[in-house]
């Protein structure tokens, strides 16, 4: 009996060293400022995890600045890689680089895709965990092919700074042309229709996910 207990634990030590062996990390290491102001950790910042085929990287984790330099590591060490899988992406801290790790996403022509399998809701039925939301999903859309798992979580909201709202504004307001210029750059079929509808469903406070009818409708999957 002893021989067979030890016999477990040694195959089982085995096979967890092969599957650490089998994936590679790249972790955000955002600068210190930037995670003192957003009142987070290293360990809450966006990290890659890419399987052995090097062909899929999973994502979790808020954007910070370290995420872009993260992902160049994932995509030169991984040149084959064609997926993102979004796990719970809940926002960013750093706009600028979320734009520059869209735009280098859509240029890669990667497909994106949004996971049911972090879904988390608390005892209101709020989201408090997976898919994503706000500056994860603008990243989401870079994709050259977008889909999501039914029951997918894809919150949108309205930006908003220290005076006002983007939805209180006229929609012939300059400031709103960089968000449409944005979601133009990296292919969105409607970018003005999808762009007005997330200022109109929820205030920056709050969070609406969409619907499969207003997925399809605004043309944010693919297929």
């Amino acid at each position: 009996m002893t021989r067979t207990i030890l016999l477990s634990c040694i195959l089982s030590a085995l096979a967890s060293t092969q599957t650490m062996a089998s994936t590679s990390q790249y972790s955000s290491e955002c600068h210190p400022e930037i995670l003192e102001q957003a009142d987070i950790t290293n360990e809450d910042a966006a990290q890659f995890t890419v399987d052995k085929e090097g062909h899929t990287a999973e994502v979790a984790g808020v954007i910070c600045d370290g995420t872009l330099i993260a992902a160049f590591d994932m995509l030169d060490n991984h040149p084959n890689l064609k997926k993102i899988v979004f796990l719970d992406v809940g926002g960013s801290v750093d706009d600028e680089t979320n734009l520059k790790l869209a735009t280098l996403f859509h240029s890669k022509k990667l497909h994106t895709h949004v996971s049911s399998k972090w879904n988390q809701t608390n005892e209101f039925g709020e989201v408090i965990k997976g898919g994503v939301a706000s500056g994860g999903t603008d990243l989401f859309l870079s994709g050259h092919k977008r889909t999501v798992d039914k029951g997918a979580y894809l919150g949108v909201h309205s930006w908003s700074n220290d005076e006002y709202e983007g939805a209180d504004l006229p929609k012939t307001h300059s400031e709103h042309k960089p968000y449409i210029r944005f979601y133009k750059l990296i292919g969105l079929p409607l970018p003005e229709d999808f762009y007005f509808f997330t200022l109109e469903a929820a205030t920056a406070e709050g969070m609406h996910y969409m619907t499969q009818d207003e997925l399809e409708t605004y043309q944010v999957i693919t297929e």
